[in-house]
């Protein structure tokens, strides 16, 4: 179980069904500056890259083709991620929309409370099991 993140080029309306991001760029030259924007983000499989950080990993998937329109963070563990993403966000002047609310993220003053309640959620259903 992860807590999701859409990274995207640029905010849109949610309400418009006709929306086709634009796209963040060359899944290689991605790659390749993400990998020098995080040490030991390993992209050993050009499609997914894992990053373990302090307590938690993030998982990139890229998907398959060359053109990248959106980069999906699969997070998992508990620690602190929100530095980690607000530093892509920031270097890379791209947004992200938090998958579990559906809202977009303010990279300026980024709020981990959909993380912290993610995190409470998982820890109730593995409790239960």
């Amino acid at each position: 179980m992860s807590w999701d993140v859409a990274i995207l080029k640029e905010k849109f309306d949610l309400n418009d069904q006709d929306y086709l991001p634009s796209p963040l760029g060359n899944r290689s030259e991605i790659v390749k500056e993400l990998c020098a924007l995080l040490p030991g983000l390993d992209f050993s499989d050009p499609s997914w890259g894992r990053y373990e950080g302090n307590g938690f990993s993030i998982e990139f998937s890229t998907g398959d083709d060359e053109s990248v329109n959106t980069i999906m963070l699969h997070v998992r563990g508990g620690g602190d991620p929100m530095p980690v993403i607000t530093l892509i966000l920031l270097e890379q002047k791209w947004e992200a929309m938090d998958c579990s609310t559906g809202e977009f993220m303010d990279c300026k003053n980024m709020d981990d409370t959909s993380w912290v309640e993610f995190q409470k959620f998982r820890d109730k259903i593995i409790d239960r099991g």
